[in-house]
């Protein structure tokens, strides 16, 4: 398994998904257990999440 990737906030309005190591001081609201294929999967242009809660 890859390392860990958070999932931040920007600018009170952004929802941010690293899928690498970032130093950057963003607002951390959660983090990806499992990154592999990621990279490859999202590519370079823009993509839609779905986020849900499983109860």
């Amino acid at each position: 398994m890859m390392e860990q990737g958070p999932v931040t906030i920007h600018q009170s309005d952004q929802i941010v998904m690293f899928y690498g190591p970032n130093s950057w001081s963003y607002t951390l609201l959660g983090h990806i257990d499992d990154l592999a294929g990621w990279e490859e999967a999202l590519g370079r242009g823009d993509v839609t999440v779905t986020f849900s809660l499983n109860t």
